[in-house]
C-alpha cells in the first residue's frame, strides 16, 4: 500500500508540474496521510543541480562531523512555475531534517535555510533564503515565492514588524524585494 501511495504521488506532482500550477511533495506524508515509509529522493526524478542540493544539505551535517538523523534524508520540496518557461522550479525547504549534532543546522534562529533554483538558468546558482514559510502567489509579472524573513532586511521595519521577501523570475534571473506586511 505505501508504494502505490507514493507512486499516486509522484503521478500528481507530475500532472500539476506540467500544468504550471504549484505543487508540495513532502518527504514525509501529511498528518492526515496514511503513514508511508521514507523513499529516497532519486525514486522522484529530479534534475542533476537539483540532487546536489538535496545532496549539500548531508554534506552541511557532515563537516560538523555529524549525520542525518532518521530516515528523512530530502528536504520538503515545492514546484512551481517561477520563470513562465513551462518546466518546474524547485523551492525546497530543510525543516523536517535533523543533524545529529545540530538541532538548528538547517533552521536557525533566521528561519529555515531555503533554496531555490530555476530552470531558466539550469538550476544554477540557487538563492538561499534564511525565513519561514515559503507562499506562492501571483504577482503582476508572474509567480511570486514570499518568504517571511527578520525585519532587518526591510529598510525601516520595527522590529516587531513582518518582513516578507518577495522573489520572482525577471531579466533572467530571480530578485528579491524585501516589504514590510501590513
Amino acid at each position: 500500500m505505501p508504494r502505490i501511495a507514493f507512486l499516486l504521488v509522484c503521478c500528481c506532482i507530475f500532472c500539476t508540474a506540467c500544468k504550471k500550477d504549484a505543487a508540495v511533495h513532502r518527504s514525509t506524508p501529511p498528518k492526515e496521510a496514511v503513514a508511508a515509509s521514507p523513499k529516497p529522493h532519486s525514486a522522484i526524478d529530479l534534475p542533476p543541480p537539483i540532487e546536489s542540493i538535496i545532496s549539500s544539505y548531508a554534506d552541511e551535517c557532515k563537516q560538523i562531523g555529524g549525520t542525518l538523523n532518521g530516515e528523512v534524508r530530502v528536504p520538503e520540496i515545492t514546484t512551481t512555475d517561477l520563470d513562465a518557461d513551462g518546466r518546474p522550479d524547485y523551492i525546497l525547504n530543510p525543516k523536517n531534517l535533523q543533524c545529529s549534532e545540530s538541532a538548528s543546522l538547517f533552521c536557525p534562529n533566521a528561519g529555515c535555510d531555503f533554496r531555490i533554483a530555476v530552470s531558466g538558468n539550469a538550476y544554477r546558482d540557487a538563492l538561499s533564503v534564511a525565513g519561514g514559510e515559503a507562499k506562492i502567489t501571483e504577482g503582476t509579472h508572474g509567480k511570486v515565492v514570499e518568504i517571511l524573513v527578520q525585519s532587518f532586511h526591510c529598510k525601516g521595519a520595527k522590529r516587531t514588524d513582518q518582513c516578507v521577501d518577495s522573489i520572482a523570475w525577471s531579466n533572467h534571473t530571480l530578485n528579491e524585494e524585501f516589504r514590510i506586511r501590513h
